[in-house]
């Protein structure tokens, strides 16, 4: 799908992108010399805290010239200083500053993870404009994964704390930054005013000589401003404030900035159907990006131009620029330029009547889309190959793009109701060209059976020619009412089956929503794999959920000198898989980081009383929440294993022998057994050791010839035949051996298999 399409139809959704495309390549003035002075400081100071100071400087310096490396390398400088002087003001800027470096490379979880170690020291230090600082940032993270309500929170926690110690720069912020959300939310109004509110606030600190703002943070107020009435269409207002913001950028030779508001100037016009305006601007856009050299930025206005072209209906000129665009693509390894260009290409191409390179671009770019998991273009590929089949009479493949659609649009069990609505739209259409041949069929009859009794009521007399006449009359009138009648059904029907999309693909725009949301806090609550590779240097994770949240999950902390992994397999899968755990994880890093319980059998009995005393406070044996687990702690020092395990057991290949590791045959929940304490374990390593902890979702999913379970049995002979290889090799057969045992079976559970070389 092209900007200028997305603009139109989804424009809310898509500020943060416009947005984020003002600020990218705004680089300040004499950087370098800056970092000149700062490393020739380093040199001469001897005071540590000041060093601690600088490196945190230049971690954030790197990162406004987008060299994220040297920013991660000074920051870790920092907090390794820091951490050694007992310098915790130095240590929580250092977190902050990983935190927004890895947020700018979209590694959001880890991100959020820094963000709170620095706002945990913050708030021991009572230190107030860095705790709204930490609010601020925790705030940016969720409105760029579109995670609004926590945005608004934080931003909300930020604000009532720079109105508190008067910080006006920081409520002018707070402000827009409450603006932009509100405006993705669609509620223009409130964002407007607190937008405005901004405009204010920073107009009078420029008129008071403050020097945290300048020109340029109007231009950008300005912009933000035009971009919610461009969104409640109001285009005279839009185009007043980002005529404003242009000539501030103007004025300050800010070449990036200024083809930016070019490139808002043109999709409001394309908005407009003003074509000629929006290619004007465009162009102006084209030339600035070519001048200092923005490949990205130059692709990307190619594809705006050719989507105008593509509305004039001039698709000679919107294939050239697009094949332009995508050469450029292609040079610069931009993947989702190419998909949405090869998705352009598919709607010229069908729009031109050559349905054979209009379905070879579709699958292209559908290709794609399952690689990045957009479910936006994988519905756009899907309707498109739809049409192009629909087009050339293949309707069973037509129908089967089609359902693809609609199942694009409810990941969560409505898949018979998309059947049926496909097969209404079908029916219809087989219908309606039904009815229409058969009343043709039966006016040819009547001609004929009028003709016959004309021949007659002539021999006989002209009294039985005009009874004819008259009768032939009535049936054409009643013909005609019955015709009106089948339309006058088949247009309710019709509207019916509108209504019926319409309601569907809302309930599944707000089922969908809510499920990813809770796969995105899942994600953020499981041990990221940046954190256990600090710790463990050998390892593979094969975690393969049956749904789009899971309710089995991983947990490790290093923790006591040793190592602590679980792996665990909760009541249920799906949503009610993931609340427990969630539920689970919690009272993990409360017992083990928090109370500081050291032996994993002791962990687990902690664990079992939090989750009786929270799911099943009155002893009732039919409830049975609770996972099955297996909980390591790891000396890698000393290579011992301590272990308890309920339900799971697991393995140690050892010289090519399997060793099985007991569990105690319990759950951690409610139970008959819940009385009895699970057991300590300990095991003596040895080098090359290999150990292997698992949930039952492998060995219980069916599949093969006879549709039978798997079986611990056969993955014991996979594990103890692929041991020597290596882990990556190790993780890639055993997926292979999944899929190829589950055929076209449904996955029946979650799966789960963590592996450690020792």
């Amino acid at each position: 799908m092209s900007y200028l399409e997305t603009v139109r139809k989804e424009m809310s959704t898509k500020i943060i992108l416009i947005i984020a495309l003002i600020f990218i390549g705004q680089i300040l003035f004499g950087q370098n010399n800056k970092n000149d002075s700062l490393q020739k400081a380093l040199l001469t100071t001897k005071s540590d805290t000041e060093k601690v100071n600088i490196f945190n400087r230049l971690s954030v310096n790197y990162d406004k010239t987008s060299d994220y490396k040297a920013a991660v390398t000074n920051a870790r400088k920092a907090l390794s200083l820091s951490q050694k002087n007992s310098f915790p003001k130095g240590e929580a800027n250092a977190y902050s500053n990983l935190g927004n470096v890895l947020m700018e490379t979209a590694l959001y979880d880890s991100a959020i993870f820094f963000f709170n170690k620095s706002l945990e020291i913050r708030l021991g230090l009572k230190d107030k404009k860095a705790i709204a600082s930490s609010f601020n940032s925790l705030g940016g993270i969720y409105l760029a994964t579109s995670n609004f309500p926590e945005a608004l929170k934080y931003y909300k926690k930020s604000l009532v704390i720079r109105e508190e110690i008067n910080d006006k720069f920081g409520v002018a912020v707070c402000y827009n930054n409450l603006g932009n959300i509100c405006g993705n939310q669609s509620n223009y109004a409130e964002g407007l005013q607190y937008l405005l509110k901004s405009l204010k606030m920073k107009e009078d600190l420029i008129a008071e000589g403050n020097k945290e703002i300048d020109s340029s943070s109007i231009a950008k107020a300005y912009t933000n401003i035009g971009l919610i009435y461009q969104m409640e269409e109001k285009y005279k207002e839009a185009l007043s404030y980002h005529t404003k913001a242009l000539q501030i950028r103007i004025s300050r030779g800010d070449k990036n900035a200024i083809s930016e508001s070019y490139n808002s100037l043109g999709n409001i016009f394309y908005n407009k159907n003003d074509f000629t305006n929006a290619l004007s601007y465009f162009e102006k856009c084209l030339t600035i990006k070519i001048e200092i050299g923005d490949q990205s930025g130059k692709a990307a206005i190619l594809n705006n131009m050719a989507v105008v072209y593509k509305d004039q209906h001039q698709y000679d000129k919107a294939l050239t620029l697009l094949k332009e665009s995508q050469k450029i693509n292609e040079e610069i390894g931009d993947e989702e330029g190419l998909l949405n260009g090869n998705i352009n290409f598919g709607g010229i191409y069908y729009k031109l009547k050559n349905y054979s390179l209009s379905e070879e671009y579709f699958k292209k770019a559908l290709i794609a889309s399952q690689k990045f998991e957009i479910i936006d273009d994988l519905k756009e590929c899907c309707k498109g190959l739809s049409d192009v089949y629909k087009a050339q009479g293949k309707f069973e493949q037509s129908l089967e793009y089609f359902q693809k659609f609609i199942l694009f649009k409810d990941s969560i069990n409505n898949e018979e109701a998309s059947n049926k609505i496909v097969r209404a739209e079908m029916n219809y259409e087989f219908d309606k060209k039904k009815a229409i041949e058969d009343a043709a069929h039966e006016k040819e009859t009547a001609i004929a059976l009028a003709e016959s009794r004309k021949q007659k009521v002539i021999i006989w007399s002209v009294c039985g020619i005009l009874i004819l006449v008259f009768g032939f009359a009535v049936y054409a009138y009643r013909s005609n009412l019955q015709k009106q009648q089948i339309n006058k059904e088949l247009d309710l029907k019709n509207k019916k089956i509108e209504n019926a999309y319409a309601i569907i693909e809302e309930r599944n725009k707000e089922i969908t929503d809510s499920i990813h949301y809770a796969k995105r806090i899942q994600r953020a609550m499981i041990t990221s794999d940046n954190y256990i590779s600090q710790y463990v240097k050998n390892y593979f994770i094969f975690y393969q959920p049956k749904d789009i949240v899971s309710g089995d999950f991983y947990w490790a902390v290093n923790h006591h000198d040793k190592f602590y992994m679980a792996v665990a397999d909760c009541t249920g899968h799906g949503v009610p898989g993931a609340f427990m755990s969630l539920l689970n994880i919690s009272f993990l890093n409360e017992n083990v980081i928090e109370k500081n319980i050291v032996n994993p059998d002791m962990v687990l009995n902690e664990q079992r009383n939090h989750i009786i005393k929270a799911l099943n406070p009155i002893g009732n044996e039919d409830s049975k929440d609770g996972m099955d687990c297996v909980l390591c702690a790891f000396d890698f020092n000393a290579l011992t294993l301590e272990y308890a395990a309920a339900n799971n057991s697991f393995y140690i290949i050892r010289n090519n022998e399997l060793i099985i590791c007991k569990a105690d045959k319990m759950p951690v929940g409610k139970s008959p057994t819940d009385d009895q304490l699970f057991t300590y374990n300990k095991v003596q390593l040895q080098k090359n050791d290999s150990v292997y902890i698992f949930t039952d979702g492998y060995a219980d999913q069916f599949g093969g010839k006879k549709g039978k379970k798997f079986k611990y049995k056969q993955l014991e002979e996979i594990l103890l035949a692929s041991c020597n290889l290596s882990l990556e090799e190790q993780k890639q057969i055993l997926d292979t051996k999944f899929k190829e045992w589950k055929g076209n079976l449904e996955q029946v559970d979650d799966v789960l298999l963590v592996g450690i070389k020792i």
